[in-house]
């Protein structure tokens, strides 16, 4: 009888866990989608195309909200315990991540005047390959023949659909690229700064605290750069889409550090396939944004490259692995020559951040 309801009491416990995994993803999907589209619409020419303006006010607003729960809640915020034990070795760390990530949210936003949302998916499903290829270049990767595969093919596969636009700007071309790249380099040094020993582990809520100082300053930079004598009055006169478009951000921001918390990596990897796919169909369906066949094939086998990628990260001696082992002859000599990197890359990580801290007591 034991035995029979621990078996019952286990099945609850799981059939709540994939309640709770499929809510919390859908929850990512729908609100995520919804922010891409809403921002779209501010970025028309005719709303309140000022992205720099736009992002300090979603970030300003965000370090208020999250600054108020660290004082209300600071259980939520473990990693600010690590941050007043080692101020300075954090914020020497995180003002780089907070100027790339400036650029990252200006860029991404501006490059919304130019492009349709579906073009600019397209070129977002290239950041696996750009990832990995400054990964590689930093030391954090090692090169072996199945992950160049995946990688060629993803970057082949957004290439192709990318060539197929209808009406291609080499302005939001390049300022979604700009954007990429900030975005994943701000990946890779987050993972060297915060991937190390447990003295540098970030939970995601102190790690968007801390990171919001950094950003809302450099945005207000751009913001003085970029500014515009209409903004005030467009302020004034879009108010009414402004709010809840600030309040969708920071619903993004809490939804995202629980998905962060609480999904397994191979969930939330699948959770941004599946928005990948229902935000390129809803723009297409609904948006009437015009997609080539050959623009949709060649989507639809990124996100297969993108897909296989996470399989051989989540599970590095799967059955996928294997298979695209035997596939493209590749021996286990990569395989343990990968394994013999990885030792090296948790030196590396340790070695940066003590560079750091040894830095900030220098200075």
């Amino acid at each position: 009888m034991m035995s029979r309801s621990c078996v019952t009491s286990m099945d609850v416990v799981s059939r709540i866990e994939i309640f709770e995994t499929i809510a919390l993803g859908s929850s990512l999907i729908l609100v995520s989608m919804s922010m891409i589209r809403f921002n779209k619409f501010l970025m028309h020419p005719d709303v309140f195309p000022h992205s720099s303006a736009l992002t300090m006010i979603h970030m300003t607003t965000s370090l208020v909200v999250l600054g108020s729960l660290s004082i209300v809640k600071p259980q939520w915020f473990p990693g600010m315990a690590n941050f007043t034990q080692k101020k300075e070795l954090y914020l020497h760390c995180f003002v780089p991540l907070g100027i790339m990530f400036a650029v990252t949210l200006y860029t991404i936003n501006q490059a919304y005047l130019y492009c349709s949302v579906t073009f600019l998916q397209f070129m977002k499903e290239a950041n696996v390959g750009i990832g990995f290829i400054i990964s590689w270049i930093v030391g954090l990767q090692k090169i072996d023949r199945v992950k160049t595969f995946i990688v060629l093919w993803i970057i082949t596969s957004s290439c192709a659909a990318i060539s197929g636009e209808f009406a291609f700007h080499w302005a939001g071309f390049f300022l979604q690229l700009t954007g990429q790249l900030c975005e994943c380099t701000r990946a890779v040094l987050m993972e060297m700064i915060l991937g190390g020993g447990s003295q540098s582990k970030m939970d995601p809520l102190s790690y968007t605290l801390l990171l919001a100082p950094s950003c809302m300053m450099s945005l207000l930079v751009l913001s003085a750069m970029t500014w515009d004598d209409r903004i005030p009055e467009r302020l004034i006169n879009c108010w009414h889409y402004l709010v809840p478009n600030t309040i969708l951000a920071i619903v993004l921001n809490l939804v995202l550090a629980t998905c962060l918390t609480r999904m397994t990596a191979m969930g939330f990897l699948i959770c941004g396939v599946v928005k990948d796919i229902v935000l390129v169909t809803v723009s297409a369906v609904v948006f009437r944004e015009q997609v080539r066949y050959q623009q949709l094939y060649a989507f639809l086998a990124t996100l297969v490259g993108v897909w296989l990628w996470a399989s051989v990260q989540v599970s590095p001696n799967g059955r996928i692995r294997r298979y695209l082992q035997w596939l493209l002859w590749a021996s286990d000599t990569e395989e343990r020559a990968a394994t013999e990197r990885t030792a090296l890359v948790q030196k590396a990580r340790k070695s940066f951040v003590q560079g750091s801290l040894e830095a900030t007591e220098n200075a």
